[in-house]
């Protein structure tokens, strides 16, 4: 084992994760993604928006564009392993439900199970609010006379504060349990109070990261000029065609654990954490929407200085980089100010920005990129960021430490690696983290010993899909057996359903798995032993050579006595100096059952049918209430200003974006700035419709 770093007391382990972003069900088919240089951003077609409620005439609007990054089966979930009832299930957001899972996943990936560490474990997460409760929950309320809503229970279900009591409740983690709203810088900022907890010894252990699922989920989105969107679906950061971004779904959760214990503890550490930043801008900018050169240079100023590390030894550099003419030179610059401090070198250091790759994932955008980092590490490979031709106009490069990566290449550099994530939230909240890979040494021990292998599910069919899961593993990425059983032994909470099996080589394992996949049954226990307690069969095992065919015998024993539900102290069957490792193994399957209220498009239709029949004026109600909705008001005057209020101009575009979704009417950002009054806005509405005689029409979104 390596030997204790002098600022390991100060540093944080990466230790396990797991993820799923668009077009990659786990971090193996992310890394695959990016290394082939995907861009996994889906492009509808009119029938699959149609299908989701969205009106044909919105279709032909040239404005709209058909595209988001979306990941699959996100309504379904494993209802039963988590005792929720299947009504229960359809009441909650799908992020509530992905990301309680995700959370099993990343533990069993670091090796641990809450039912077998006695540890404290926190959790850090952030979401986006439910558009799912928006979508599917509250147009069907009342609908079903057995269904008896109550508010609190959809609350619940529901809120995104619930997303981090949620995993601790159900995983029975006793740890802070914190969730966290910075915008897009949101997952980010989990991760750095992820390692203060873990610094200040609240927690051992912690979970952080984030989701953002939206629904409908296949839909796509106004662009309007000068806005954040790309006017075609694609992100080009920094390239002098760079328009803005498309946003996307996604989820990712990282297992953070002090350094020093991860030592000790023999885990198997992905990368470091060397230090970490968050800040806010401040009022010292432009607008509350705007970024701000000086806030994100101090963040990243403050994380080196955090890490104890100069930006020279910085060789890559993971940007926020949402490709909008503004915010990219405003990155580059304060990235500069913040390295030119230490060296005055240029471009040695590479950028990129994943969302090139799957878009922007909003509230999990940080982790996203936090995650790619991680991979990048392990697989000392800079992948290329995407649609990169010719830099921005605004950017000098050839004057910076910085050029854009374009190609899969090797990252090479004087040991060790290290690199820098960003994230930058509306509303000013930076954050920014230095990572350093962590070369471990594998400990070397005869792997010829009898080793015992537990599994356990659910049921019959969780326990066969875990069994397939781990044939496949074995033969395509075998390690050392008795790293495998040691992990599966404490690194796995113990389910009902219970098999055993007892091999010293890998082959003769998977024979074992295959035999019980095909005659679906256990593995026999000896006779001899399956009556006796531990202690005896401890006391005999010490006896005898560890290939002895008698020690496996003995081991199937034990094995026997956990499948009967006895509870074994594993850890007392390894020999005093023996070395063992967490190392990662294939994780729980999931059921795939469905859980989705249905989507009552004819809802928000009737609305507007029922207001057109009425003697007040229909579009002095449609807009108000758009207005009173999207700036959280209870009333509004005819004479009111829309900035007055408090809107801004990211909410005034929203606004005209919503508003050409209702009324197809475009009106340019720059004739609402200039009269932003409601009268102004009703009377060009009822001018536009008189003239054009259009019926109003809508694609089920909520006014």
């Amino acid at each position: 084992m390596n030997k204790l770093p002098e600022h390991a007391q100060s540093e944080v382990a990466v230790i396990g994760l797991a993820c799923q972003f668009p077009g990659a069900e786990d971090e193996a088919q992310f890394w695959h993604n990016l290394a082939e240089g995907k861009e996994t951003v889906s492009f509808f077609s009119d029938k699959e928006l149609q299908a989701q409620g969205i009106d044909p005439s919105l279709l032909k609007d040239p404005h709209y564009v058909k595209a988001k990054g979306v990941i699959d089966d996100v309504y379904c979930f494993d209802a039963e392993l988590f005792g929720y009832l299947p009504k229960e299930a359809e009441n909650m957001d799908p992020q509530q439900r992905r990301l309680l899972e995700c959370a099993w996943t990343a533990l069993e990936k670091a090796g641990y199970a809450p039912d077998q560490y006695d540890g404290l474990i926190g959790v850090f997460v952030g979401g986006n609010p439910s558009s799912y409760f928006l979508s599917h929950i509250y147009p069907n309320l009342g609908k079903d006379p057995s269904d008896h809503h109550e508010d609190l229970s959809v609350l619940l279900a529901n809120g995104p504060d619930y997303l981090a009591t949620r995993i601790s409740y159900k995983l029975n983690l006793k740890g802070p349990s914190k969730t966290i709203q910075t915008a897009c810088s949101t997952s980010l900022v989990t991760i750095h109070d992820a390692c203060q907890s873990l610094m200040t010894y609240q927690c051992d252990i912690a979970l952080a990261g984030g989701v953002a699922l939206s629904f409908p989920q296949k839909a796509g989105y106004f662009y309007t000029p000068d806005s954040i969107h790309s006017p075609d679906g694609h992100c080009r950061a920094f390239d002098s065609k760079a328009a803005g971004t498309v946003f996307g779904d996604g989820l990712g959760l990282v297992v953070l654990k002090r350094l020093e214990d991860a030592l000790a503890d023999n885990d198997t550490i992905i990368a470091v954490i060397k230090g970490s930043a968050v800040n806010n801008d401040g009022s010292n900018k432009v607008g509350y929407l705007a970024p701000s050169v000086q806030g994100q240079a101090e963040v990243i100023a403050g994380a080196l200085a955090a890490a104890d590390v100069t930006s020279e030894s910085i060789t890559y550099v993971e940007t926020h980089g949402t490709a909008t003419s503004l915010g990219d030179p405003i990155e580059i610059s304060a990235l500069t100010q913040a390295y030119q401090t230490h060296t005055q070198k240029r471009q040695y250091c590479a950028i990129g920005s994943v969302k090139t790759n799957v878009g922007h994932l909003t509230t999990a955008a940080g982790i996203a990129g936090f995650i790619k980092t991680l991979l990048m590490i392990k697989h000392k490979k800079i992948p290329a960021s995407l649609h990169f031709k010719e830099p921005n106009a605004q950017i000098d490069f050839e004057q910076t430490p910085f050029f854009v990566n374009t190609r899969l290449t090797d990252w090479k550099c004087y040991t060790p690696l290290r690199a820098g994530v960003s994230s930058f939230g509306i509303g000013g909240t930076n954050a920014h983290v230095i990572l350093e890979e962590f070369p471990l040494e594998t400990p070397s021990f005869p792997s010829n010993k009898y080793c015992v292998f537990p599994f356990s599910a659910k049921n019959d069919e969780a326990m066969a899909r875990l069994i397939k899961k781990f044939v496949i593993y074995l033969k395509d990425d075998p390690i050392r057996l008795s790293d495998i059983a040691y992990t599966l032994q404490v690194g796995r909470t113990v389910l009902p359903y219970r098999l055993v099996f007892v091999s010293s080589c890998v082959e003769d394992l998977i024979n074992q798995l295959e035999s019980f996949r095909t005659e679906k049954k256990a593995n026999k226990v000896d006779t001899l032993f399956k009556t006796q307690d531990f202690e005896f069969l401890l006391a005999e095992l010490t006896k005898l050579p560890v290939e002895s065919e008698a020690r496996k015998s003995v081991l199937e024993g034990i094995g026997g006595l956990w499948q009967r539900g006895e509870r074994i102290p594993w850890l007392r069957l390894y020999e005093v100096g023996e070395v063992n490792r967490r190392v990662p193994l294939p994780t729980y399957v999931f059921s795939k059952d469905k859980f989705c209220k249905e989507i009552s498009y004819e809802h928000s239709r009737s609305l507007l049918h029922s207001l057109h029949d009425s003697n007040f004026s229909l579009y002095q109600t449609l807009i108000s209430t758009l207005w009173r909705e999207l700036l959280r008001l209870n009333k509004i005057e005819m004479d009111a200003n829309f900035f007055e209020l408090g809107g801004d101009s990211l909410s005034a575009i929203e606004m005209l974006s919503q508003f050409r979704l209702i009324f197809n009417i475009e009106i340019p950002l720059r004739h609402f700035l200039a009269n932003p009054s409601l009268n102004q806005l009703v009377k060009t509405l009822e001018i536009a419709m008189e003239e054009r005689k259009l019926t109003v029409g809508i694609s089920g979104n909520k006014l």
